[in-house]
């Protein structure tokens, strides 16, 4: 089977969010992950924001309390959510500006 430009990180991206916690705490992949919000689209960076952001409460605590996890979640912060919450703003904002 060949795979294709955002197919192919579909894959990568669905892998990450299926393993999100481990790849979190572990020096190695906490760095692939930080790395990930620093090079991927928004769509992709929402995706992975939603899987960290999206844990419990004690998987949250866990990755705020981890020497690798919470450097993660200070970059799902940094260039995550606010990316995404800014980008919808100006969606909606172009969208009303559109209606009206």
């Amino acid at each position: 089977m060949e795979v294709k430009g955002d197919e192919y990180l579909d894959q990568i991206v669905a892998v990450f969010e299926a393993d999100i916690m481990n790849l979190c705490i572990n020096s190695y992949g906490s760095k692939v992950v930080q790395k990930s919000f620093e090079i991927l689209e928004l769509k992709y960076k929402s995706r992975l924001s939603d899987a960290v952001m999206g844990r419990s409460a004690n998987d949250l605590k866990r990755l705020i309390d981890d020497q690798f996890g919470n450097h993660v979640i200070q970059k799902v912060i940094e260039k995550g959510y606010i990316e995404d919450i800014v980008q919808k703003k100006e969606e909606k904002d172009n969208k009303d500006m559109f209606t009206k």
